[in-house]
């Protein structure tokens, strides 16, 4: 059946408002609540720019920056090589990269976004960090904003590296400037985890070994886990990766998760730890640990997980723990 084109023009626009031939005016709080959401979702340089446009949008999108919360840093590792037609050249000096809130920018231009971003949000609960530069003077710079800000009061910090055997000291004075509301740590190392103190009482707490580089000592790792024990900080649950095994009958471990008041524990290892079959001595007992998953990290998926041996040594340890949790990473 046949429509007549002045019938199908009502029948749309009554549908589609957009197609009505009369002008429409957008409300101002329709306005904002546009530009709140462009802040929210945009790219950060375009938002900066789209502030220019009138003055509503400026409105707009301050209001939704005031909103944020959470700031991301990540700086890549740097561009070395350039294309020239058919060749690959070496670059005399490596170029930074670097992202804010996922927009590249450039060395300069990163100290300004961020300060920016500082001077527009109302608090910083949450940080997230990417480093996979060797070089840390751009990172380090931008920690300092950070550190600095008095908006900035983190209760959730994230971290992550690519280099092993990279220790990053400004982690410790970020940490410290926000022990008071601190509740979720995320990566970092065991030398950076010497910067906990009494005042720090966590939820979550993820350490890794890899600061301290590949061929780490246990003895290095044992004398860390001491005086993170005598700082007086405790952790809920603790998230622990490393390339030597996790050994639950080592005194100074089971010393590090009863000071810490550990009740949940997620291990990952490159290898199971080396346990005598038969200690010549009496295994202690972990009792406030009643939740614990063990992982091995594997080059490919495997049917079964090697982990599973040390079974019975991680529930005499742990005697509360009912069922252990097994996974695999590749």
């Amino acid at each position: 059946m046949s429509t007549s084109s002045e019938q199908a023009e009502s029948d749309l626009s009554s549908v589609i408002p957009s197609c009505s031939r009369s002008s429409v005016t957008l409300d101002h709080d329709v306005l904002t609540m546009i530009f709140e959401k462009v802040a929210a979702i945009g790219n950060i340089r375009d938002v900066v720019k789209l502030r220019t446009v009138s003055p509503w949008a400026a409105y707009g999108i301050d209001r939704g920056l005031t909103k944020n919360t959470h700031i991301k840093v990540d700086i890549r590792a740097p561009i070395e090589f350039r294309i020239n037609g058919m060749k690959k050249e070496k670059l005399p000096v490596p170029e930074p990269v670097i992202y804010i809130q996922g927009s590249r920018v450039t060395p300069e231009k990163s100290s300004e976004l961020l300060a920016f971003l500082l001077s527009k949000m109302r608090t910083v609960t949450e940080v997230s960090l990417n480093i996979e530069d060797a070089d840390l003077t751009n990172f380090n710079s931008l920690l300092d904003q950070l550190i600095q800000a008095e908006n900035v009061k983190l209760e959730v910090l994230r971290l992550k590296r690519l280099k092993g055997g990279q220790t990053i000291p400004k982690i410790c004075e970020l940490i410290l400037a926000n022990a008071k509301t601190l509740r979720v740590v995320g990566r970092i190392g065991l030398s950076e985890a010497l910067a906990l103190d009494s005042t720090i009482h966590l939820e979550r707490l993820s350490l890794m070994t890899f600061d301290l580089g590949f061929e780490t000592s246990m003895s290095t790792i044992c004398d860390h886990m001491l005086d993170i024990a005598r700082s007086g900080a405790t952790f809920k649950h603790l998230s622990y990766t490393s390339f030597i095994g996790f050994d639950p009958t080592d005194d100074v471990v089971q010393t590090f998760l009863d000071r810490c008041q550990v009740t949940s524990l997620r291990l990952t290892m490159m290898r199971g730890p080396y346990i005598p079959p038969q200690p010549d001595y009496m295994v202690g007992k972990v009792r406030q640990v009643d939740h614990l998953e063990l992982g091995e990290v594997v080059d490919k998926p495997n049917i079964f997980n090697s982990l599973v041996t040390y079974e019975n040594v991680f529930k005499k340890v742990f005697p509360n723990v009912q069922d252990i949790h097994y996974f695999q990473h590749w």
